[in-house]
């Protein structure tokens, strides 16, 4: 069985795979959100099943509160993200 984490293992990790995403290409983090956004719809029932035994939340409001909210902001960072990573003069 092995140790669970540090927090500053966790966080040394986390700023290493950090780093490793900011020289990924506008082209790769598309993907990576495209791939993300059609997991959260393929595991909507999933989604919803395991927040409403978890929380209590009524399936509409779940789906409109997290799954759209989730999809939604995929998409408003996919239509950004060019923008957002040009280098600036």
């Amino acid at each position: 069985m092995t140790q669970p984490l540090q927090l500053p293992e966790l966080f040394a990790q986390h700023k290493a795979k950090s780093l490793l995403l900011r020289n990924e290409s506008v082209r790769e983090r598309i993907k990576k959100l495209i791939k993300l956004r059609e997991w959260v719809l393929k595991n909507r029932d999933k989604i919803i099943e395991a927040v409403r035994k978890d929380l209590g939340k009524p399936p509409l409001e779940i789906d409109s509160n997290e799954i759209y909210t989730t999809v939604s902001a995929i998409n408003h960072i996919i239509k950004n993200v060019k923008r957002w990573t040009k280098h600036k003069k």
